[in-house]
């Protein structure tokens, strides 16, 4: 009896993580796929007016939005190689 609860538990756990995944994934798509009215985006934006000038970036979030605030930096560092990691930082709330 112990075994198959704990066997359930743990299926639960993964289908859990992985709509988690999928609703990260869906959420970071989004995100990247806003625009401001010039048609930038907010990776674009961040390209021209902080990367360069090494300005201090933190993005903030709450709950949905704080899992977005975690993951947004990584997702910056891998669309511009010649970020200085010293400047971004994630606050959740």
């Amino acid at each position: 009896m112990f075994l198959s609860t704990y066997l359930g538990y743990i299926q639960m756990t993964i289908l859990a993580n992985l709509m988690i995944l999928k609703a990260a994934n869906e959420g970071i798509n989004n995100l990247n796929k806003l625009v401001d009215i010039n048609g930038k985006t907010i990776l674009g934006f961040l390209k021209k007016h902080a990367f360069p000038y090494g300005k201090f970036l933190a993005m903030t979030g709450h709950s949905l939005g704080a899992n977005l605030a975690t993951m947004h930096p990584h997702i910056c560092v891998i669309n511009y190689s010649n970020l200085d990691t010293n400047y971004l930082v994630s606050f959740l709330y």
